[in-house]
């Protein structure tokens, strides 16, 4: 498994500047296989070649899903590992989410939200056979 960008794609055609080059080969891996996931598979190592109509949504989708992924580790190395469902300064109280009420892995919801956008009018969201 490889990431689907790199970071000077992320700098240059996403226009991103949230993740500092030393953290985004992480980041972008685990949006790389987030997208894979979320496209069944379709989107794989040979994306370019598969679906070169589609390779600027492929690659602005896992930049965005790295943004979320890299903030949402940020906030967890943060919180001791532990994912904030509420915060409030007015005295300071922090209530933090259980991992079933949080839906999934840290920040997979804001990250299948980042990521619809590109890919929504691509079909390759869609479950059944193409």
């Amino acid at each position: 498994m490889v990431e689907y960008t790199d970071y000077a794609y992320y700098r240059e055609n996403a226009h991103g500047n949230l993740i500092p080059e030393d953290d985004f080969s992480k980041a972008a891996l685990k949006a790389s296989v987030f997208v894979k996931h979320l496209t069944h598979g379709r989107v794989s190592d040979t994306f370019e070649l598969d679906y070169p109509q589609f390779v600027d949504e492929i690659k602005l989708a896992v930049c965005a899903a790295a943004e979320v992924f890299y903030e949402t580790d940020k906030r967890l190395r943060e919180h001791g590992g532990r994912e904030v469902q509420t915060e409030n300064n007015d005295g300071y109280s922090v209530t933090y989410a259980n991992v079933s009420e949080s839906g999934g892995l840290p920040g997979e919801q804001q990250a299948l939200s980042a990521v619809r956008p590109y890919l929504s009018d691509t079909g390759l969201l869609y479950c059944g056979v193409m």
